[in-house]
């Protein structure tokens, strides 16, 4: 189970990628063995809390980040759970454990075109 959380934009109600991407994200995860498990966006001490309680309770096994900022909150929580990540995007934050992929914009797009 690999888990997947979005900062909602409240100014539009539909977003034709994101519901695209999570669609094809759960298709692919579903190819793989694998399920997508969706969970709200939390900020301050609920976003370490959040994160600890899928991994402590055994419901992920590594999760999905986008969204990504310069100095990503989520990579030093995840370090410190040592859960795998794949992340869109890119980070100031050191990367300490091998379970992690960076995707950029480049990479996902081609990607994206051989699907």
């Amino acid at each position: 189970m690999l888990g997947y959380s979005w900062q909602p934009n409240r100014h539009y109600y539909f977003n034709p990628v994101l519901e695209e991407f999570q669609q094809s994200i759960v298709e692919t995860a579903k190819e793989l063995g694998y399920h997508i498990l969706l969970f709200p966006h939390h900020d301050g001490d609920m976003l370490l809390q959040s994160y600890q309680e899928l991994v402590f309770t055994g419901r992920v096994d590594g999760f999905i980040l986008s969204g990504m900022e310069t100095e990503d909150r989520r990579v030093p929580i995840l370090q410190q759970l040592d859960v795998p990540l794949v992340a869109f995007g890119r980070t100031k934050n050191k990367i300490s454990f091998p379970m992690s992929t960076w995707m950029d914009r480049q990479v996902s797009t081609r990607l994206s075109s051989t699907c």
